[in-house]
């Protein structure tokens, strides 16, 4: 299968939405897909794989990680985008790029999924610091797109909630991050006690991630000052960067906790597992995480966990289990990282319950099982899809012989309106047996062409039905059932070689023809049970074709008079009878439309309509 992921976000950026696109195409390839990453073009890096490319790029943005947008320039970049076949466009970040991949999905007719790696509304204050974009804004843009895709994924029940609670109403696959656990299966490291030169009788809190304000690391400072007055041999890592850094240095100096909290920086990825296994418990004070890589990657490295009471950590950490989940109190927070730090064999414990917890739910091979065959999923359906197939049951109170001798009734055929004598059937019901009719396709009266291709035994009529405009309907009755009922069922799959009228026309006939369907069951139904009642058969059937005549036939011809007629009356009788041309010209007269114009348009429907009463029954 070839994959196009489409991300807002990508090296040399660090994050978590980077560290799961790295992770999950190098999963995907070990099992023999291919996997193209479209990103932005970031100055000053160069990409060592084929298989990335990067797109000219401008930042809109100054934010954590930048928000960048694609420039429509001419490039290679987008020459090979466009000259690429996918199976399928996975979309990460929500973003300008995000929007791309969703073109390049439509102009290919391949599905499009996206993922909604975070919560937009939570990042508003980017922009003029909230005050221009609010979050309810945010919110009904993210439901916008999400209404536009084949499949949408989170990697949460708490995203999936929120989608909800936006508005969003179709299915959200929920498929958890995961994180290749062998990489911090290492002993335990020092390497923070050497590169921090700190002291080994000190116990180490870890935290990692953007410095942020949606990161609320202001909270875990205010409640590390709490533990520091019960036990001073404690020191608080953050690694990350962002820009709240000089903001959050300064809180450390008011606070007067300068000595034990160390701002690590933005580390080389090689050196992560390290940071973990250095550390005796990890510290996580942030409500706006959707699924934490971070927590993640701590739990593969045995750590015990203090976090705050958030739905994003939902199964990953448990309470009592392999940690401490705390609502936002400094205070409380502040206890109970000292209850644990105070328990060595509770703390050692939590550890291995941690990594138990992610080899048995959150492993490479279990997550990419679900992620692949999502993708099998959304690619069968967009296939259906892409054919516009209709299907509908229903249930008859009849036997199979007598549903089959009512089905050979041209007047109870029930395929496209035939309006009985007045489709011209060109021999007997048998298989290449073809006859024309005049349907409406679009809400337009049109004449059709019909052929019975197949017909096996009592069970099943395959029939084609032409259209005008190169359509084609492939269209199949079934009956299965016994001697006191019968299931009819109605299919058709819809074809335009055109793509610019499938685009247009086909999702209109698609509907119509399911409603055609519906309609044409509701009405077997209805007929059966009034013949059951002693109503004459004549008499239902001229009354079934006369209300099918009025809908399909005379509606949509009394619309077009209608609009022909005010057409007419509106620059009719304002069209003067002379034109004066300009000196030198001819004068012209102008048509004398507001004499002729209402009979000529009379004399034209009383044609039609002649023809038509005279080839009714």
């Amino acid at each position: 299968m070839k994959i196009a992921f489409f991300t807002d976000t990508f090296d040399p950026q660090v994050n978590g939405v980077t560290v799961f696109l790295n992770a999950v195409s190098r999963q995907l390839k070990k099992r023999g897909h291919e996997v193209y990453i479209f990103a932005p073009r970031i100055k000053g890096h160069t990409d060592l794989e084929d298989n990335i490319v990067r797109l000219p790029s401008l930042k809109v943005l100054s934010s954590e990680p930048e928000a960048l947008v694609p420039v429509l320039v001419p490039s290679f970049a987008y020459k090979k985008m466009l000259s690429l076949d996918f199976d399928v466009v996975h979309a990460h970040g929500n973003g300008a790029f995000s929007l791309l991949g969703l073109q390049v999905a439509k102009i290919k007719r391949v599905p499009y999924i996206l993922t909604f790696h975070n919560d937009h509304t939570k990042y508003t204050h980017y922009v003029l610091g909230g005050r221009l974009i609010k979050p309810k804004a945010v919110a009904q843009i993210m439901k916008m797109f999400a209404n536009r895709c084949d499949g949408v994924t989170t990697p949460s029940y708490k995203m999936e909630k929120e989608l909800r609670r936006y508005g969003f109403k179709k299915h959200i696959e929920v498929i958890p991050n995961f994180v290749e656990h062998e990489k911090f299966a290492i002993k335990k490291s020092n390497f923070l006690y050497k590169k921090l030169n700190i002291s080994k009788n000190n116990q180490l809190l870890l935290s990692v991630g953007r410095l942020t304000r949606e990161k609320n690391y202001e909270f875990l400072l205010k409640s590390f000052t709490e533990v520091l007055k019960v036990r001073r041999n404690v020191h608080l890592v953050i690694v990350g960067k962002g820009p709240d850094d000089k903001r959050l240095e300064a809180i450390c100096q008011k606070l007067g906790i300068v000595a034990n909290v160390h701002f690590c920086g933005q580390l080389p990825v090689s050196q992560i597992p390290s940071v973990y296994r250095s550390a005796d418990l990890y510290v996580h004070p942030s409500v706006s995480e959707v699924h934490s890589m971070s927590i993640l990657e701590a739990a593969a490295s045995a750590l015990p966990f203090v976090v705050a009471q958030d739905e994003a950590y939902r199964g990953v950490v448990v309470d009592g289990v392999n940690g401490a989940v705390v609502p936002l109190n400094t205070k409380n927070f502040a206890k109970k990282i000292v209850e644990v730090l105070k328990k060595e064999k509770i703390m050692k414990q939590y550890g291995t319950n941690s990594r138990k917890i992610v080899e048995k739910n959150f492993t490479a091979d279990i997550i990419m099982d679900r992620l692949v065959n999502y993708y099998d999923l959304i690619k069968n359906n967009h296939e259906q899809k892409k054919r516009r197939m209709v299907s509908v049951r229903g249930k008859l109170p009849v036997s199979r012989s007598e549903m089959w001798k009512s089905i050979q009734k041209v007047e109870n055929y029930p395929s496209y309106v035939k309006f009985m004598k007045r489709a011209k059937i060109d021999g007997p019901f048998r298989t290449g047996t073809t006859w024309t009719d005049f349907s409406t396709v679009a809400y337009m009266p049109l004449r059709v062409r019909h052929k019975i291709l197949k017909i096996n035994g009592r069970q099943k009529v395959v029939y084609l039905i032409r259209l005008p405009l190169g359509g084609e309907v492939i269209q199949t009755l079934s009956v299965n059932g016994g001697d006191s009922q019968v299931e009819v069922g109605l299919d058709a799959t819809i074809y335009f070689k055109n793509r610019l009228l499938d685009y247009t026309l086909g999702p209109v006939l698609q509907r119509r023809t399911n409603e055609m369907f519906e309609g044409t069951i509701n009405n077997m139904q209805i007929r059966l049970e009034n013949r059951l009642s002693g109503i004459e058969e004549s008499d239902l059937v001229h009354s079934y074709t006369d209300k099918i005549y009025q809908r399909r036939v005379w509606m949509p011809l009394g619309v077009s008079a209608m609009v022909i007629v005010i057409l007419v009356y509106v620059f009719g009788f304002n069209l003067p009878t002379e034109i004066k041309a300009a000196p030198g010209k001819v004068r012209t007269r102008a048509l004398q439309i507001k004499d002729k114009s209402f009979s000529s348009v009379k004399s034209h429907f009383e044609k039609i309509e002649d023809r038509v009463i005279r080839d009714r029954p």
